[in-house]
């Protein structure tokens, strides 16, 4: 009877087991989602900004263009002006010279007056000349009337070409706005992802703390304490030894404790988990792939059991370097830092592999 109750106890184990197991992987998979949501966000803030940046680049193109254009008008309105004065002024001396010739013609016409001189000759150069005169006046005058024309056509034109820029600056504004509207909106998702992001990993992690409690009773009470405890989590050697080459990757990746985390960073002014562990391989010539995928098939595998410090430890979307003594030192979400932390750092920290890289 009792080893019918052992058998009983033990497949009580397996399913509760296989229930924390499928609830870790929809803690994990929920957590994963709201990353790639986070991560679209953050791809839409930016390529707003690229389009605000090229917005306001022709917003500052029509700006100029309605400088010089309201420039010309205002040089044409000169030039008109300048032209209707010397269009009166013609007029005025037409006017004049006709009432001269008029006026010395003592009320009778040129015409008569030639025929009333004893020298054709001369009589004919004044008839020619008067009427080279009045010639003269009239070409004058039409050539400014002509010339006005052409200034108020041209003005017009400037006027319309400048109203269509108006219309052109108004809709760059208007879209100005709507971009800046969409970036304000984008950015609030991002920082609501964040903070769901925390609070699903806080939460993640006290669900972790109390299955392993479930998992402590359920054990005990199986009176297989051993057992129980082997279906946790494999043990990882307390070791803090480790090759030259992995304690100087340790060595140096714990000067980087405290850096920010940032989205696709690679540098001391920030990393992302794969950005963190090739940046500090790449510092002893040691090339790593950049994404943390490429580093889970990489370098050498390792068993869990063989782990040495300066090892990839790879999880789902994420890496870090194992320090020794079960821990590990990795840059983790946004909001945070580069920090050391357990092998299983959270509920849905299931390792993948572990490569050696040095």
């Amino acid at each position: 009877m009792l080893k019918n109750f052992r058998k009983t106890a033990v497949f009580f184990i397996t399913v509760m087991m296989l229930c924390l197991f499928v609830n870790e992987i929809a803690y994990a998979t929920n957590i994963n989602k709201m990353k790639n949501d986070k991560k679209k966000a953050e791809e839409e803030v930016e390529k707003l900004q690229n389009e605000l940046s090229d917005l306001l680049i022709d917003i500052d193109e029509t700006e100029t263009a309605l400088i010089e254009k309201g420039e010309e008008i205002i040089n044409e309105q000169a030039r008109l002006a300048d032209m209707q004065v010397l269009k009166e002024t013609q007029y005025t001396q037409m006017k004049a010279r006709i009432k001269y010739m008029y006026e010395n013609g003592k009320d009778v016409t040129v015409l008569f007056q030639v025929l009333a001189m004893e020298d054709v000759a001369d009589s004919l150069n004044k008839y020619e000349y008067a009427e080279k005169i009045t010639e003269y006046d009239r070409n004058q005058l039409q050539a400014y009337i002509d010339n006005i024309k052409d200034i108020e056509s041209t003005i017009a034109r400037l006027e319309v070409e400048q109203a269509e820029l108006e219309e052109l600056q108004q809709q760059y504004a208007q879209k100005q706005d709507d971009i800046n509207q969409l970036i304000a909106s984008k950015e609030k998702e991002v920082k609501d992802l964040d903070k769901a992001i925390d609070a699903a990993v806080k939460k993640a992690a006290e669900e972790a703390k109390r299955r392993e409690e479930e998992r402590r009773k359920a054990a005990a009470a199986a009176g297989n304490n051993t057992a129980a405890g082997s279906t946790t989590t494999p043990s990882v050697p307390a070791n803090s030894g480790g090759s030259a080459s992995g304690n100087q990757i340790v060595a140096l990746a714990m000067q980087y404790v405290g850096t920010p985390y940032v989205s696709g960073g690679a540098s001391p002014s920030g990393f992302d988990c794969s950005g963190f562990t090739s940046y500090i391989h790449a510092q002893f010539g040691i090339s790593v792939p950049r994404s943390s995928g490429s580093q889970a098939y990489g370098g050498v595998g390792v068993s869990l059991s063989d782990i040495q410090p300066g090892d990839i430890v790879c999880y789902p979307g994420h890496v870090g370097i194992y320090i020794g003594n079960g821990q590990i030192v990795h840059s983790t979400v946004p909001g945070s830092t580069v920090k050391v932390a357990s092998i299983y750092y959270a509920s849905y920290a299931q390792i993948i592999a572990v490569r050696r890289y040095y």
